[in-house]
């Protein structure tokens, strides 16, 4: 897989080069930035983690992308369907996209009656 694009992103500390990668191409595209968690402070970190975890083992490495554009482009696509066809515990077995719509309603709801 080509790299070149990532530069020092795809190296940045990682021990795990595809972690990088995979990181990298999640800032590109959503507009994220890494951010490091406080030592043995796990639950802070348990959410993203799992979510990495889901992404890892159903996306990227049963994958064998030919180049970065197609990465990125399959690991959007399982991106999407984790946000609107997948009910998540933590959202009371909601997709995020439910939660979300849910959550939106309310705050329109209080904002009309305040």
């Amino acid at each position: 897989m080509d790299t070149s694009d990532h530069g020092e992103a795809a190296k940045a500390g990682n021990r795990c080069r595809g972690k990088g990668i995979v990181v990298s191409i999640m800032d590109n595209r959503f507009g994220t930035t890494q951010r490091r968690t406080a030592y043995h402070h796990p639950e802070g970190n348990s959410y993203i983690e799992r979510f990495h975890r889901s992404l890892k083992e159903e996306e990227v490495w049963p994958a064998e992308h030919r180049s970065v554009q197609e990465a990125r482009e399959s690991i959007g696509r399982w991106t999407q369907e984790y946000k609107r066809d997948r009910p998540h515990h933590g959202v009371q077995n909601r997709t995020l996209h439910e939660a979300f719509l849910a959550f939106a309603c309310v705050l329109k709801n209080e904002l009309l009656t305040a």
